[in-house]
């Protein structure tokens, strides 16, 4: 039988593997994928993946090349979800986001892979404001350098749901009353709720003929959201009227260099290291692109003004607000 004439695999014969599976954004994959029906392999290094009929864990980490031949072997997807997004060195990001994809994306070349899709981020597009986004860009790039392997990328940008710690302590400040805008009054940035970002990646793996393509992608809203914005739809839950003071870069930079100082002393891995300090203040996080959504049929489902509703039910649920 020519290959024209194979027919196509069911779901259920389909084999992802996927790497990140431990993570925020992960977890909600790995459960989507599974119940779909694909065969799922999830790298686990420190952190169980989640438990399903259809997930085998491949214990290692994206140092160790028998676990990513294990992991990757007679594979027809990679989703390469993995990565650092925070480090007490700058070189830590390059050494994981940038070689560990480098080679993830050689062994799945060898192994004759149909597809391959980065998870990059948003900051990949600004990479010069962050190790974090150059180690992105980077990663971006190497795959570029692949012979024979078929990819895409997707750049999210703010990734929020249950489950998510990220946006926390911003939802403490709008319940408190005060909000904090380092970037001023008229940043803007793009969201993307998780169930929405999972949905975006199953699709890809069901419809892509991937092209090498970086995608950004958010949930819809044009020109995105002032904070404001995004504050006011928890200031409903809430029932709180925040006030919002606006910091000078100078005084977000200064905080950041002392937190940065004192958790090293701890040695501990920096939260709010100056590069995060820069990327905070950043006004201009839009998506600019739609263009992921023709290519595979897909469309986002969920505004901020049900995302944020659900994500803050979520922390009350875990007794964190």
């Amino acid at each position: 039988m020519s290959e024209k004439t194979q027919p196509k695999k069911q779901a259920s014969e389909k084999i992802v593997a996927v790497t990140g599976g431990a993570g925020f954004i992960g977890q909600s994959l790995l459960k989507a994928l599974a119940e779909e029906g694909y065969q799922v392999r999830a790298l686990q290094n420190r952190t169980p993946v989640f438990e399903h009929k259809n997930i085998t864990a491949v214990k290692g980490s994206l140092t160790d090349a028998k676990a990513l031949k294990e992991l990757v072997q007679g594979a027809d997807v990679v989703i390469h979800g993995a990565g650092l997004i925070a480090a007490r060195r700058g070189a830590d990001y390059y050494r994981v986001n940038t070689e560990g994809t480098r080679r993830l994306a050689q062994v799945s070349a060898y192994e004759k892979v149909e597809k391959f899709l980065l998870i990059s981020s948003l900051s990949a597009r600004e990479f010069e404001l962050s190790h974090y986004g150059n180690s992105k860009k980077k990663a971006e790039q190497t795959l570029r350098s692949v012979p024979d392997l078929k990819w895409d990328a997707l750049r999210p940008p703010a990734v929020y749901g249950p489950g998510d710690m990220q946006f926390l302590p911003l939802m403490k400040m709008v319940q408190k009353g005060t909000v904090l805008l380092p970037a001023g009054r008229k940043a803007r940035a793009s969201m993307i709720y998780v169930d929405d970002l999972v949905s975006a990646i199953t699709k890809w793996v069901k419809n892509a003929k991937p092209t090498g393509t970086a995608y950004e992608l958010d949930d819809g809203a044009e020109n995105g959201y002032l904070w404001q914005d995004v504050t006011a739809e928890a200031a409903k839950v809430f029932e709180t009227k925040p006030r919002y003071i606006t910091l000078p870069k100078f005084a977000v930079y200064g905080v950041s260099y002392i937190s940065y100082l004192a958790e090293m002393a701890l040695q501990r891995v920096p939260q709010l290291a100056p590069e995060k300090a820069r990327q905070i203040c950043y006004p201009d996080w839009v998506c600019r692109d739609n263009s992921l959504q023709k290519a595979i049929g897909w469309k986002p489902k969920v505004p901020v003004s049900k995302g944020i509703p659900a994500t803050i039910r979520w922390y009350q649920q875990e007794g964190l607000i």
